[in-house]
């Protein structure tokens, strides 16, 4: 919930300004801020609106203005021609209104770039006001209107829809949670223990294990080339004698053998 919210006025007839209530009637801000340090930062944002934003009520003088001459020209021209008098020197009046048209078109075209950096200088502004009030607890920021705005809750004297608001400055309250603070404590002594240990594998100089622990490679000649010779052995034959004897015992083994029972064929009458 905002502590206090400014609204930004576009006037059409004077510079532009920040409206803001007085400063008792800020119930909830009373108890962040105290009065001197409000009004002086008010005086801050007013000073740097009407130094940065681009006022509409300088195009709306200069139309008056070129509108003015260009009917005195007119009446001019009437006057001289009723009277039967010369006078081409009075319309050098419109020289003026071409100027001023030419001019305020110009200036128009340059409108969105002087309001983008407007944004930015206002965003730093606030930022630094967020910084020099950390001790208050309150954070600086700027918004759109939104639909829940009123005209009591922004200190105008007439309706939204009769005025041309471009911004809206408020201040809300900064909460810190437990388990925010406790993260960021154990995040920085996370930080400062990497530091540290930095430091100290900075400081100390290598020792001996460290170079013991170091590999050597050989980088000499390649060994010269040895040639080796494999004899392989004959292959073993058998002897005629051994084959003889081998199939003189398997004819005696099949000599020896039992042979089959007789088989009797009988035939009957």
């Amino acid at each position: 919930m905002p502590l206090g919210a400014f609204a930004l006025v576009n006037r059409r007839w004077r510079p532009s300004n920040i409206v803001y209530k007085e400063y008792e009637d800020y119930s909830q801000l009373v108890r962040f801020m105290p009065k001197e340090i409000f009004e002086a930062r008010m005086k801050t944002i007013t000073r740097l609106i009407l130094k940065e934003f681009p006022h509409i009520c300088v195009d709306s003088h200069l139309f008056v203005l070129a509108l003015a001459m260009v009917i005195a020209a007119a009446v001019f021209a009437i006057a001289a021609r009723a009277l039967a008098i010369a006078m081409w020197y009075p319309l050098c009046i419109l020289i003026v209104p071409a100027i001023i048209a030419y001019w305020t078109t110009r200036r128009r075209g340059l409108q969105y770039i002087k309001m983008s950096q407007f944004h930015d200088k206002l965003q730093d502004c606030l930022k630094k006001l967020t910084m020099m009030d950390a001790a208050y607890q309150i954070r600086w920021s700027y918004r759109r209107l939104e639909l829940l705005d009123s005209r009591e809750s922004l200190g105008l004297k007439y309706a939204l829809d009769r005025q041309a608001i471009a911004l809206v400055i408020e201040v809300t309250p900064i909460e810190y949670n437990n388990t925010t603070m406790c993260s960021t404590r154990n995040s920085n002594n996370n930080n400062n223990d990497r530091h540290q240990q930095q430091r100290r594998s900075e400081s100390v100089l290598p020792t001996y294990e460290s170079i013991e622990q170091d590999l050597v490679l050989d980088v000499g000649p390649a060994p010269a080339m040895r040639e080796i010779t494999v004899s392989i052995p004959p292959p073993v034959y058998t002897s005629s004698r051994q084959q003889q004897q081998q199939q003189h015992e398997e004819a005696s083994l099949l000599r020896n053998s039992t042979p089959p029972p007789p088989y009797h064929h009988s035939t009957t009458l």
